[in-house]
Formats: C-alpha cells, sequence, structure tokens
C-alpha cells in the first residue's frame, strides 16, 4: 500500500520575497520563440517586467521590420516601481538606417532628483554620480599571471568561504551581499593585470573629419526614398498583422 504525504505549509521562500501580479500587457507579436521564453524566464527570476505595451497607450508596436515580417525584439525593462514613471513611450516608425526601429521614452525622475540634491546638501547622501573612468581590457600576455592569483591560495580560502556564506543565506539581501564581495575578490585580481583608464573629452562633443551637404535635387530625392521605403515596411506589417 502506498502512502502519500500532503504538505499544506512549506516555507521554501526568502523572507523578503514579493509576490508576483499580473500587469496586462499588449502586443502586435503573437508569437513566442525560444529566446522569447528565456526572455520571460529572466522576467520571472528577476522581478523585472517588459515596459513595451504596458505604459503610456502603448500597443506594442513590432520593433523589427524586414523583408521576411515583422517582430518585437527590442524591449524595455524595468522593476515594476518603475513603471509608474513614464511620461511617455513611443516606438518609432522603420527608417533607413536599421531593421530595427527606435524606441523613444522619457521618465518623470525629477522629483527623485530634487529629493536626492537636498538629501546631498544635507549630508545624507555621501556619493554622487560620476563618469566611468576607467575599464577592464583583455591581455592575453597577462593570462599565466592571472591564473596564478585565481589559484592563489588567498583567493581560493576566499571563494570557499563564500560558498559556504550563500549556502547559509536566508534573503535575497544575503545574497547580493555575497555577490558583492565575489565581485570585489575578481576586482582585487583583474586590476593590477587589466584596468586601464579612459580618456573623456571634457566638452563631451562629438567631432566628425567628414560633412557634406546635399542639393535642393538630392534632399528630394532622398526624401521620397525614405517615405516609399517607410510605406513598403508599413505594408509589411499590415500584412502580418
Amino acid at each position: 500500500m502506498c502512502h502519500l504525504t500532503v504538505l499544506t505549509t512549506l516555507d521554501a521562500l526568502p523572507d523578503d520575497y514579493t509576490c508576483d501580479t499580473e500587469l496586462p500587457r499588449m502586443s502586435q507579436d503573437s508569437v513566442i520563440n525560444s529566446n522569447g521564453r528565456l526572455l520571460i524566464d529572466l522576467c520571472r527570476a528577476s522581478g523585472l517586467r517588459i515596459v513595451n505595451g504596458r505604459v503610456c497607450n502603448d500597443t506594442g508596436k513590432c520593433t523589427y521590420v524586414g523583408s521576411r515580417g515583422s517582430s518585437m525584439v527590442d524591449f524595455v525593462l524595468v522593476t515594476v516601481p518603475l513603471l509608474q514613471l513614464f511620461s511617455s513611450f513611443n516606438v518609432d516608425d522603420p527608417n533607413i538606417l536599421s531593421d530595427h526601429c527606435t524606441v523613444n521614452f522619457t521618465m518623470s525622475c525629477n522629483r527623485q532628483e530634487q529629493e536626492n540634491s537636498q538629501k546631498y546638501a544635507d549630508g545624507l547622501i555621501t556619493n554622487i554620480i560620476q563618469n566611468v573612468q576607467y575599464k577592464f581590457v583583455w591581455e592575453t600576455a597577462n593570462i599565466n599571471s592571472y591564473k596564478c592569483a585565481l589559484n592563489s591560495h588567498e583567493t581560493t580560502e576566499t571563494i570557499v568561504r563564500l560558498r559556504e556564506t550563500l549556502n547559509d543565506t536566508s534573503s535575497s539581501r544575503d545574497i547580493d551581499d555575497t555577490v558583492d564581495r565575489f565581485n570585489n575578490l575578481l576586482n582585487d585580481v583583474c586590476t593590477p593585470l587589466f584596468k586601464k583608464s579612459i580618456k573623456v573629452n571634457p566638452s563631451g562633443n562629438k567631432s566628425y573629419s567628414k560633412k557634406y551637404t546635399l542639393d535642393e535635387n538630392s534632399e528630394t530625392a532622398k526624401e521620397i526614398f525614405f517615405n516609399n521605403l517607410n510605406k513598403y515596411r508599413q505594408d509589411h506589417i499590415t500584412e502580418r498583422n
């Protein structure tokens, strides 16, 4: 005889786990392929939400238009609290520059910026946003030094302790702290071998060596070409929908 034990309560979730809630979303692309399922799994695991088709009366327009049809492949992902900050969201019409449509959006963050500015003035915020000043560049010549640093007694002992800490975690905050410590470990190993400074143009302006102007006939021909191309791609969207 088989005995079945039913567990009515099982506390297997972290203490700070937030239950998922359904948020309606519109989309002109009804096909979900393997990459789409991976994206959905990522959103479920991380608590992120797809913005396309959810805010500012966006209808979920396709973001890719090619000779074989159209689809939505360009997404904006945010956490749930950020959804209410979107003041506009628009997918532009197809253009000659790319098969992908431009996704434009704006977020109303002025209130938060003002609060942060006041907190910074009051001494409550000590860190301010700065330009990226360095990057890590892989150099094959340092591969042996990199391996030695990773296999050193100090590094391996730290990794063992991090693994033990991770096994005893009970909340997402503990996991984040462990990931930060692991990131700091890699940073200490890679900094002397691969860290490079970034040269930033103080003016922030881009300079172009080649400039050209079109005469009136060329401008007219370009405008006609763009209009016809956009009409052709829009017809493909209509046929698919």
